[in-house]
């Protein structure tokens, strides 16, 4: 057998960073842990995944991973709380360190224990005030407490890390700080990349400034909120801090062409915006093996979870319709959730207890792509749902809703598989029924161009793309020039019914002699739902340290936002890849 040459990662020592990974978890994690796996074997790198959320059992996590097969020999997990915590002698030059948390220093007794090497203080509605990790020879390693300012009361941070006999060494008055010193720490002036997966930690690396490593954000999912408009509508306000950066990062990846094309619609970044999609375990079968027509026509799947915004109850609806029309199909649907109890009232209410079965949550279900005619796609919103590609290159044809995003980046309606409107389940029947009388030979060639198409999500090509990225990534990084200061001097901010002008005068200190300064406007909604960017040409007059930008938004992109909701304006200003923010007050209507 011909051996993969190892593709080449550039960027140094290679992270993924999420907020924790579980025993049990969703898409994100398990698209992050088969990249990291990706990494490890096609590109002969090893990557830690770095976490932040306090987990006592994490080695115990990654055993059960590694274990399972989900965890490669040189994929590691390493926790911030979990380090910190361990470290036998507090190393000098710890970053962000500030004096005043020491002085919300004050140890928890043996009365606090909880478990050997946990001491924990709670208010009286149970809430955490203060916690304490201790060695395993008694001495105090961590102390967090989120009361310093007044006992008693949540205010306030005090981060202490203590020395071998428990004395206080180094503290942080927030988590931010005391997190971007542990990966100061963990990079030690090495080049590294980290690929930023989790929303949650999204604000740590926003305000890490770090020399050594090239951070590239990946959105896993739709930037906006389920039912948007295209490519205009409200934003889901977890992504702001990622998308009122988005310039700021080395890179900034999504998982489809159409959601790269609504993010530049929507905030005007060209190409600081790139797609890479997530990989998935393709079988080793012959492509004619899973091309050929002989399951039963009448049987589908479904996999996901049972959880609001896969309406699973739209694609037993359709079943539904197809029985009083004299057509009887079957559906398995995989999946644990909230909706279990619903779901299957739903089914028995509609006396479809024979056709349609909740099977729940089982790591073998994908084989069930294999043997099963069609699948279904009913999500509210997705980023890249990995489900297509597994159930497309097993030769089972999707039956998808048209979402934000994916399934129109994956399927070619008609020829690989089947699109329907939005929330259509009377076309989803239809849809369905399509596929089920279709002559054998047509299905055939659907399937076989499923097959085909699903295989630009293999391990290898998609890898290739993450080393294009990467490569990116470091040179903005390389060419970043020094820190850079903007002073407004003066703006007009104005709204019109379908118009957002802003007039600004600014000045720029600290840029390299030369250097290419460029502006834009971003307009925010203050409840973070609403977020619109646009560039416009900096002028300046000789001899003059002065520069003037007019920026102007209109037509859909401002159209669609109610004239009573209040915005904000922000000046983004931009030297030689270091980007500066400056607020510029409300934007008040004509």
């Amino acid at each position: 057998m011909e051996t993969q040459e190892p593709i080449p990662l550039p960027g140094g020592r290679q992270f993924a960073a999420t907020h924790s990974v579980s025993r049990t978890f969703g898409g994100m994690t398990s698209a992050l842990l088969r990249r990291s796996r990706a990494f490890d074997r096609l590109a002969d790198t090893p990557v830690d995944v770095v976490t932040f959320t306090w987990q006592p059992d994490q080695p115990e996590v990654e055993e059960h991973l590694r274990a399972q097969g989900l965890l490669s020999d040189r994929v590691r997990l390493r926790n911030a709380w979990n380090e910190m915590a361990g470290l036998e002698d507090v190393p000098t030059g710890l970053t962000h360190t500030r004096e005043a948390a020491l002085g919300g220093f004050e140890p928890l007794g043996v009365e606090f224990e909880l478990h050997p090497g946990l001491r924990r203080r709670l208010n009286e509605e149970g809430r955490v005030l203060q916690t304490d990790v201790l060695r395993p020879d008694g001495s105090l390693a961590l102390s967090d407490r989120r009361d310093p300012r007044t006992r008693g009361t949540l205010g306030g941070r005090s981060i202490v890390l203590c020395d071998a006999d428990g004395e206080p060494s180094a503290g942080w008055t927030g988590a931010y700080g005391f997190y971007r010193a542990w990966l100061d720490h963990v990079v030690a002036g090495e080049e590294a990349t980290f690929i930023v997966d989790g929303k949650r930690v999204v604000p740590i690396f926003t305000g890490w400034d770090t020399p050594h490593a090239n951070l590239v954000h990946l959105v896993h999912a739709s930037h906006l909120v389920a039912g948007a408009r295209r490519p205009f509508d409200k934003v889901m306000s977890t992504r702001s801090s990622a998308l009122t950066t988005v310039t700021a990062w080395d890179g900034f990846v999504v998982l489809s062409s159409r959601q790269r094309d609504d993010m530049d619609a929507l905030l005007d970044v060209g190409d600081r915006v790139d797609v890479v999609p997530n990989a998935t375990q393709l079988p080793a079968d012959d492509v004619d093996d899973l091309a050929r027509d002989d399951r039963v026509p009448t049987e589908g799947v479904a996999v996901g979870g049972l959880h609001p915004r896969k309406r699973h109850r739209d694609a037993i609806a359709a079943v539904g319709t197809l029985r009083d029309a004299g057509r009887v199909v079957t559906l398995d649907i995989f999946g644990k959730g909230e909706l279990e109890e619903p779901l299957a009232e739903q089914i028995a209410g509609a006396g479809l207890s024979e056709q349609v079965r909740l099977l729940g949550f089982d790591r073998a279900a994908v084989d069930r792509f294999a043997t099963a005619s069609f699948f279904t796609l009913t999500s509210t919103a997705e980023g890249f749902p990995l489900v297509m590609a597994e159930g497309m290159s097993r030769g089972c044809i999707p039956v998808a809703y048209d979402i934000p995003y994916g399934p129109a980046d994956i399927v070619e309606d008609g020829v690989s598989g089947f699109l329907v409107p939005d929330g259509d389940v009377a076309a989803l029947a239809a849809a369905i029924e399509k596929v089920v009388t279709m002559p054998s030979d047509e299905r055939a060639a659907m399937r076989r161009a499923a097959v085909t198409s699903s295989q630009r999500f293999a391990d290898v090509p998609v890898t290739a793309q993450w080393a294009a990225v990467f490569e990116t990534a470091r040179s903005r990084r390389l060419a970043r020039g020094p820190k850079i200061d903007v002073t407004v001097l003066d703006h007009v901010l104005t709204r019109g019914a379908d118009r957002i002008r802003a007039e600004v005068s600014f000045t720029v200190s600290g840029a390299r002699r030369g250097a290419d300064v460029r502006a834009a406007v971003q307009v925010r909604g203050t409840n973070r739902s609403v977020l619109l960017r646009a560039g416009g040409p900096v002028q300046r007059r000789r001899l003059s340290r002065t520069r003037r930008t007019t920026v102007e938004l209109t037509g859909p992109a401002v159209a669609w936002v109610p004239g009573g909701w209040p915005l904000e304006a922000v000046l983004e200003v931009e030297a030689d890849g270091r980007i500066t923010h400056v607020p510029l007050g409300a934007v008040t209507a004509d």
